[in-house]
């Protein structure tokens, strides 16, 4: 979420709740793990529900080429169940994380989102119920178009899980997310290929978040093919879609919203779909140019 640092009544309420925090974020802040201005991180105690606390400032934005109309403030949200954040719960739901995402906003001043994967599909649900952001900006959604995204796998991963075999359910939601790449692999080769492709610290965190994702999972399979609802959206959408565009469930999601709203943009960077968090200085100058665009104030 971004603000304008000039802005004297948001800047004093992050000064006047700011401390040091070093956790990690998921989904809502295109930058993750880096940001080419590296400024120190900090937390902000906003008022939103106990499920997300946690959101932090997390350098500059500007516009490429230096243009006029920038910087812009960037904050990331720990969503439910992630860094400093509370548990999801047993009434977890979509709805809930929408009020936590109205609740930073207003607590912040934000007044544009850019939402990844799951985090893209909860920045298009918090618009849809009203969420007053000026401009909305979204890699790769996880909006499921006509079971585009599956859930068939979750039942033997939560077996898996319940049976003490983490390791196994990773392996099961790997192929089972992705049918048509990973999936097509057999699981003896999956085994094999991600000790080697992840480091013993990301699978042990990817494991402990199963649970978390099959939850968010059932939210997007609850909305299956209710992606039509987003063309009732009155303000500047921006889609970006990786070279998976065609291949993957997310992928399409960004090129079958922006059919159903015309007046939406929409980008198909050479990346893969973690490219908001492995090469954010690759997707920081189309979000800032967009942003920052003369219509945007």
């Amino acid at each position: 979420m971004c603000t304008d640092p000039r802005d004297r009544s948001t800047r004093g309420r992050q000064n006047g709740h700011a401390r040091h925090h070093s956790g990690h974020h998921h989904g809502l802040g295109a930058f993750r793990r880096r940001h080419h201005h590296r400024l120190p991180h900090h937390r902000l105690r906003s008022r939103a529900p106990a499920g997300a606390r946690g959101v932090r400032a997390r350098g500059r934005l500007r516009r490429s080429g230096g243009g006029v109309g920038g910087p812009l403030q960037v904050h990331t949200v720990e969503r439910r169940g992630r860094g400093t954040s509370g548990p999801q719960g047993d009434a977890y739901s979509a709805a809930a994380e929408c009020a936590d995402i109205e609740a930073v906003r207003a607590a912040t001043g934000a007044r544009f989102v850019f939402g990844h994967s799951f985090g893209g599909f909860l920045t298009l649900e918090a618009a849809s119920a009203g969420s007053a952001f000026e401009r909305i900006a979204v890699y790769e959604p996880g909006v499921s178009v006509d079971g585009s995204i599956p859930f068939d796998w979750a039942g033997r991963c939560r077996r898996e899980l319940d049976a003490g075999k983490p390791a196994e359910a990773f392996l099961t939601f790997v192929r089972g997310v992705n049918p048509g790449t990973s999936g097509k692999a057999p699981r003896w080769l999956l085994r094999l290929i991600l000790p080697l492709a992840l480091k013993k610290p990301e699978r042990l965190q990817k494991h402990a978040l199963l649970p978390a994702a099959i939850r968010e999972h059932a939210e997007i399979a609850a909305r299956d093919s209710t992606f039509r609802e987003y063309g009732r959206l009155d303000r500047p959408v921006l889609l970006m879609a990786g070279k998976e565009a065609r291949s993957t469930g997310a992928g399409r999601a960004a090129a079958a919203v922006h059919e159903v709203l015309p007046g939406s943009r929409l980008l198909l960077p050479r990346l893969d779909h973690f490219g908001p968090e492995t090469d954010p200085a690759a997707v920081a100058p189309a979000l800032a140019d967009f942003f920052l665009g003369s219509s945007a104030g």
